[in-house]
């Protein structure tokens, strides 16, 4: 069983060490960012001549790429750690993973740039251009697509609870995004049709894609680390 632990390991070493280490600088640009927000608020006059740092694009790229750079790598590692494992099967084709992982970033820093040069939406967690969402999705449906092909190729007849849950982040995400993104960009109605959305997208996207990635990896880890059995999936 160790051996064979092992080498699902090694199948997916590379695609894991991508996503994380582009959650990384993710993190790290999100901080600078940040601070860079704060100094803005407490001096709106500081640095007159960089007119792309005024408050409202640096807060709306801080909270951006703390999302889709970092949160999102960070949860496409864990899931494919995890669900090998918890399905006793190696990566076919791990490369891939890597190839949609690509243009995920290439575009999620696209749309960083067109914050800074004024062309965001200015829809909150959605600043990004409207164009770029359809290509973000495109390349999450590859990521999910290999993901679930590895559920169905699970050589366990049971599926542990951090699986339930992969497969909860694993779905909603495209739901969420593609209804936020009709409703909002592709054919919006009122005003307040379009807050409501925006505000079901955020919350959606914090309890049924974060969340629950989170509580995929708590679940399997916590047991590993205490020794201790799942007591109750109540």
């Amino acid at each position: 069983e160790a051996v064979a632990r092992a080498a699902i390991d090694r199948s997916v070493r590379w695609p894991v060490l991508f996503f994380f280490a582009a959650a990384g600088l993710w993190l790290t640009a999100s901080i600078l960012a940040g601070i860079t927000a704060n100094l803005k608020l407490l001096d709106p006059d500081l640095w007159p001549a960089l007119t792309f740092l005024s408050y409202p694009r640096v807060q709306a790229v801080h909270l951006d790429i703390l999302l889709y750079g970092w949160g999102f790598n960070m949860a496409f590692g864990v899931m494919i750690w995890l669900l090998a494992r918890l399905c006793k099967v190696e990566a076919s084709g791990p490369f891939a993973f890597i190839v949609a992982g690509k243009v995920w970033n290439i575009v999620v820093a696209l749309g960083v740039v067109a914050v800074f040069a004024g062309r965001g939406s200015g829809v909150e967690w959605m600043e990004f251009p409207r164009w770029t969402w359809p290509v973000l999705f495109l390349a999450y449906a590859a990521i999910a697509g290999k993901l679930f092909a590895m559920f169905l190729r699970r050589t366990v007849k049971d599926t542990f609870i951090s699986a339930w849950y992969i497969l909860t982040a694993l779905f909603a995400f495209p739901w969420l995004v593609m209804t936020a993104w009709v409703f909002i960009f592709a054919a919006p109605g009122a005003a307040v049709g379009g807050a409501v959305v925006n505000q079901w997208y955020i919350s959606g996207l914090l309890f049924l894609f974060f969340i629950p990635v989170g509580l995929a990896a708590t679940s399997y880890l916590v047991p590993k680390v205490s020794g201790q059995p799942m007591y109750s999936y109540g």
